[in-house]
């Protein structure tokens, strides 16, 4: 028996139990922020709003595709493709920033779980500030406002009434 339990004093214990419980809980929660791969407002699949192209290509490496496509608003844009998901830029110069990321990859979720085939339920309950909506047979969800250079995110609901495009960009018009 040592001599600290024969007279009755124990050692503090308290210091490295609050440690040993914190990491623990912090194992727990990381690997759910890591799946956070769609960040309402933000950006979708580490790639985030205002990224220039070089960024983009530091974030995630070389793009599966990449070509300038004609927008009605802005004119030619740059757009790069990782998988089933599209950054869209600012115009065709390199040194313009992405103002559109979207989605149709089923594997991209927001750290409540929320993504491509999710219900109009499962949206309204895990995207804080979610509105949505039904015009003209269009059935969407978003958050944000839509006013220019605001930010929304947009969850394009299927006539299933499952997400089947996820969108978050900047308002052009």
């Amino acid at each position: 028996m040592t001599a600290a339990i024969r007279s009755g004093r124990f050692p503090s214990l308290g210091g490295p139990l609050i440690l040993a419980f914190t990491v623990a809980l912090l194992a727990l929660l990381l690997p759910r922020v890591a799946e956070a791969r769609i960040v309402p407002q933000r950006g979708i699949g580490g790639i985030s709003l205002k990224m220039t192209r070089a960024q983009v290509v530091q974030a995630k490496g070389k793009p599966d595709g990449e070509r300038l496509v004609r927008n009605e608003l802005i004119g030619p844009q740059r757009m790069m493709r990782y998988g089933r998901t599209r950054a869209f830029f600012g115009g065709f110069r390199r040194d313009v920033g992405v103002v559109t990321i979207n989605t149709r990859d089923p594997s991209e979720r927001t750290r409540t779980g929320v993504g491509i085939g999710s219900t109009i339920a499962e949206v309204r309950g895990g995207v804080r500030g979610i509105h949505c909506r039904d015009e003209f047979s269009i059935h969407t969800c978003f958050r944000g406002r839509f006013h220019p250079g605001k930010r929304v995110t947009v969850f394009d609901i299927s006539p299933q009434g499952r997400v089947n495009l996820v969108l978050i960009g900047f308002v052009i018009d």
